[in-house]
C-alpha cells in the first residue's frame, strides 16, 4: 500500500507537467504526432514499475528516464530516419543504459542515434541482452528463464557489455561522446588493453597516444601511487619507428618495444656507453643503486626512487635523460617475454641484493599471480650486466 500511495502522489504532482512530457517525447523521437501516445505509454510503464519509485528526488526526472527508453524502443522499431529537431530538452536526464558510472545530460535527440550506433558495434548476443535489460527493462529473472542462464552469469555479461560500450564510445565515437558529456576528455584518451600489469598483477594496462606522438602504458592501480608509467616512448624518433614498423596492436607494440629496449640497454652496458636515440652520438650510462638514485635523480623521476635505475644522458643534444628501472628493463629479455606470454598475469616482488656465484648480485623476481611458477633474473650489482635467468 505504501508503494501505491507514493505512486498516486507522483501522478498527482505530474498532472500539471503532462504537456512537458509530451514535448519531451516529441523532441526525443522527432514525431509530434506520436508524442502524446508515447507520453501515455510512459505513464503506463511507470505504473507497472511503481514499486521502483522511492518517493525521493524529482518525479519528472524519474518519469523522463522511462520516457527515454520508451522513445528509444519506438525509434528502433521504425529505423533511424525519423525527423530530428535541433531544440534541446529543458530537463537534464540520467541515461539508464550507461548508469551507474556515467551521468549525462540529454541535450539533443541525436544522443539516441549515437547510442544506437555504438550498440550496433557490439556482438549481437551482447547487444540483444543490453537492449532487453536497459531499454526494454526486462527483469534479470525473466531473462534468466528466457536465455537459460543464471542471473549471476547475466549480470557478468551485462557488466562486460557496459565496459565494451564504454570503450567503443572512447575510441570510435570519442568526439560525440565528449560533446554529450558521456565521457570526460581526459578519460576518453586512455583505452584499456588486454595486457595485465606485470608489476602488481591486479589491473589491465591503459594505453594512450598523445598529440605529441608519445606512446604511454600505465596501470590504473600502480600509477596513482607511484606516478610511474609502465611504458613511455617518443614515437617520433627514428629508432622507435624502426622498431615498431607497421605494428598497431598494443600487445605487439609493447612486446617489440620491450625486446628492443632490452637489447639496446644490454649493448650499452657491455660497451659502457649508449648511442643517443635522437642524435646518434655517444651517451653516458649510469647504474644507480636505490640510495644513489634517491640522491641524484631529478624530481621528474620521483617514481623511480628506491629502485635500481639505469640512466642514459647525452651531452651532445637536448635529448631528455633516459631512466628505467632495472626490473622493468629485464622484462624485455627473451626468456621473460616468453614467460609473460605463457603466464599473462604476473606480479613483481621487491628486488633483493644477494650473492650469486660468489659475487654481489641483484635478484629480480616475477611470479605467477595464480601461483605455481616464477622467473628469477640475476644481474651484477654494480654494472647491471645479466648473469642468469631461471624459471621455477
Amino acid at each position: 500500500m505504501l508503494e501505491e500511495e507514493r505512486f498516486k502522489s507522483l501522478v498527482a504532482s505530474f498532472d500539471q507537467e503532462h504537456t512537458r512530457l509530451i514535448r519531451l517525447c516529441a523532441r526525443l523521437t522527432g514525431s509530434r504526432d506520436s508524442a502524446e501516445d508515447l507520453a501515455q505509454e510512459t505513464l503506463v510503464e511507470a505504473w507497472r514499475n511503481r514499486q521502483k519509485w522511492t518517493g525521493y528526488g524529482s518525479p519528472f526526472a524519474w518519469l523522463s528516464r522511462i520516457a527515454v527508453n520508451v522513445c528509444w524502443r519506438w525509434r528502433r522499431s521504425r529505423g533511424r530516419d525519423s525527423e530530428r529537431l535541433t531544440e534541446a530538452p529543458e530537463e537534464g536526464l540520467e541515461n539508464l543504459l550507461i548508469a551507474p558510472s556515467w551521468q549525462a545530460e540529454l541535450e539533443q535527440s541525436e544522443l539516441l542515434d549515437l547510442l544506437d550506433r555504438a550498440l550496433d558495434t557490439l556482438p549481437e548476443p551482447t547487444r540483444a541482452l543490453m537492449v532487453a535489460k536497459y531499454v526494454e527493462d526486462t527483469p534479470l529473472s525473466e531473462l534468466s528463464v528466457r536465455l537459460g542462464a543464471t542471473t549471476g552469469t547475466l549480470a557478468v555479461r551485462l557488466h562486460r557489455g557496459r565496459q565494451a560500450l564504454q570503450e567503443v564510445l572512447k575510441s570510435r565515437f570519442r568526439d560525440d561522446a565528449i560533446a554529450y558529456g558521456l565521457i570526460s576528455e581526459s578519460d576518453a584518451s586512455w583505452i584499456e588493453t588486454k595486457l595485465w600489469c606485470a608489476t602488481c598483477g591486479t589491473a589491465r594496462l591503459q594505453a594512450l597516444r598523445d598529440p605529441q606522438d608519445c606512446f604511454f602504458l600505465r596501470c590504473p592501480h600502480c600509477f596513482p601511487q607511484t606516478g610511474q608509467y609502465f611504458e613511455c616512448v617518443d614515437l617520433a624518433t627514428r629508432a622507435a619507428q624502426r622498431i615498431l614498423g607497421e605494428a598497431q596492436g598494443f600487445r605487439t607494440m609493447q612486446s617489440r618495444l620491450d625486446a628492443a629496449g632490452f637489447r639496446y640497454c644490454q649493448q650499452a652496458l657491455e660497451r659502457g656507453q649508449a648511442t643517443c636515440a635522437y642524435c646518434g652520438k655517444p651517451a653516458r650510462v649510469g647504474c644507480l643503486a636505490p640510495e644513489k638514485a634517491l640522491q641524484t635523480l631529478p624530481g621528474g623521476f620521483n617514481a623511480l626512487r628506491g629502485e635500481y635505475v639505469l640512466t642514459m644522458q647525452c651531452d651532445n643534444c637536448t635529448a631528455p635523460t633516459l631512466a628505467i628501472g632495472l626490473s622493468r628493463l629485464l622484462l624485455g629479455a627473451p626468456e621473460a617475454q616468453a614467460f609473460w606470454k605463457a603466464t599473462p598475469r604476473l606480479r613483481r616482488t621487491p628486488d633483493l641484493e644477494v650473492v650469486f656465484a660468489g659475487a654481489p648480485a641483484i635478484r629480480t623476481r616475477y611470479e605467477n599471480v595464480a601461483g605455481g611458477s616464477a622467473l628469477e633474473i640475476y644481474s651484477q650489482r654494480d654494472t647491471f650486466k645479466l648473469l642468469s635467468i631461471r624459471q621455477e
